[in-house]
């Protein structure tokens, strides 16, 4: 089914999958504000994208031609959340959740923006099987390791490795999964524009492959590449207390096939990790309830 919701434009690729911020210049907030105020301060929001090498296109530019310029033919539909400038950052900005891919049909001129017309347009699963992505994950975590020496020795080991990880375990499924390995595998604009048009998992798969055959040449095979890594990265989290214990189990639980363990030890820690979780989870519920007002009769 077709919409029509409020556009946004970038410069450069943004691939659908990770929550994201992007800054806003003073019209696009303008224009958004009300909008959003309107649902309630978060609605769904279109965020298209310029075709790679394209020339960046004015303010003034789309006020003469009563357009954005040209765009990318998929783009992404996410729920949008205006943050006003702070004292650290002083352009307002909109933080988008949930993206997917749509097929962007038309835009209309608006007083202040622009709105564009949209029909759905999913990455098409084929023939991808989730145990081939897991296989692809479990290579992409182990580069993650392997490449991040420089994080191991300024103690920003925890920071580099936490964020992809904590996503791509949290993904919605292998399309999904391949997607956000996309995002942190490929930075030149045509890579990132073909991922975006393709057709299907399956295209998104062998570029993903493809990378990670070219980055593995001249890593030595075995778990002696990540054991540094690992060990470093729990010596870091080890200060930080309990109340990130659940999410240093996740982690653990998502390299720990790279040590190749007996299959007992793997099950044991499989096994701890989703009790942590929910123990986790079970602390967040009493905590919000112990810091909700109680009503008054």
């Amino acid at each position: 089914m077709a919409a029509t919701l409020p556009l946004i434009v970038l410069d450069e690729i943004m691939l659908p999958g990770a929550d994201t911020e992007v800054s806003l210049d003073p019209d696009e907030a303008r224009f958004l504000a009300p909008l959003l105020e309107g649902a309630g301060g978060t609605a769904a929001v279109v965020v298209a994208c310029r075709p790679p090498n394209a020339p960046r296109v004015t303010a003034m530019e789309k006020r003469a031609q009563a357009g954005p310029g040209p765009l990318v033919e998929a783009a992404l539909v996410g729920e949008g959340t205006l943050r006003p400038p702070t004292d650290d950052d002083p352009h307002p900005a909109l933080a988008i959740s949930s993206t997917s891919r749509v097929r962007l049909r038309e835009t209309e001129a608006r007083a202040g923006g622009f709105m564009a017309g949209v029909d759905p347009w999913p990455l098409a699963a084929g023939e991808v099987e989730a145990a081939q992505v897991d296989a692809l994950v479990r290579r992409f975590y182990r580069i993650l390791l392997a490449t991040r020496g420089d994080a191991l020795d300024a103690g920003g080991l925890r920071e580099a490795v936490e964020g992809p990880i904590g996503e791509l375990e949290a993904a919605r499924g292998p399309a999904q999964r391949l997607l956000l390995m996309s995002d942190y595998l490929f930075e030149r604009p045509g890579m990132r524009h073909e991922v975006l048009m393709a057709e299907g998992a399956a295209e998104v798969r062998d570029m993903v492959e493809d990378a990670l055959e070219l980055m593995e040449q001249g890593f030595p095979p075995g778990p002696g590449l990540v054991r540094a890594p690992i060990t470093a990265y729990l010596q870091e989290v080890a200060g930080a207390g309990l109340a990130d214990l659940a999410r240093t189990a996740r982690v653990l639980g998502a390299v720990a096939p790279l040590l190749e363990p007996s299959p007992d030890a793997l099950e044991q820690l499989r096994a701890l990790v989703a009790d942590l979780t929910a123990a986790q989870e079970r602390f967040d519920r009493l905590t919000a309830k112990l810091l909700k007002p109680r009503k008054r009769s």
